[in-house]
């Protein structure tokens, strides 16, 4: 399923993103790329650009999307597959919205921190648990008498900034 970014949190979300990745010639991967969004951002501020999906349908919409996009790569691989047989190294690496997602986040982070060139950049996110946004909604679903879907079943951790930020 290609996912939609129209909520007010998302757009919020995009926005705080975008405004984070760096400009210039840049040599960068998107981890979990979903429909090619934020590979297209980092695009667009001069970077080149590989993503990576487990998704087939999400790399299929990002190629056909993007397919006139010079410097802009997707893959359709597992993150365990492409972190095995990778030999590149980047400037700026974005994994957002995985590790809740990952047995062993401590080693994808390390994983991705050997990717990195010197001074190479990483950004990571996470739904937090203790947000405004996950209480407020647990709190509603669980007056509805529903499980709130920030957490789906193929999450194996809730994490929050605090967790992820002990790395």
């Amino acid at each position: 399923m290609v996912k939609s970014y129209q909520s007010s949190y998302e757009v919020n979300r995009v926005k705080l993103v975008a405004d984070s990745v760096p400009k210039g010639s840049l040599v960068s991967l998107d981890i979990a790329c979903s429909i090619g969004l934020f590979s297209k951002i980092m695009l667009d501020k001069g970077h080149s650009v590989t993503g990576i999906d487990a998704d087939k349908d999400n790399i299929e919409f990002a190629k056909e999307k993007y397919k006139d996009c010079e410097k802009l790569f997707f893959l359709n691989h597992d993150i365990d597959y492409f972190m095995r047989h990778n030999t590149s190294t980047y400037d700026f690496i974005l994994a957002l919205e995985i590790v809740e997602h990952l047995i062993d986040y401590n080693k994808f982070i390390g994983q991705c921190y050997s990717l990195l060139k010197k001074n190479g950049r990483l950004i990571i996110s996470t739904p937090n648990k203790f947000s405004l946004e996950a209480i407020v909604g647990t709190y509603w679903a669980m007056r509805k008498h529903e499980k709130y879907c920030a957490w789906d079943h193929t999450h194996k951790r809730f994490l929050t900034h605090l967790s992820l930020r002990n790395y």
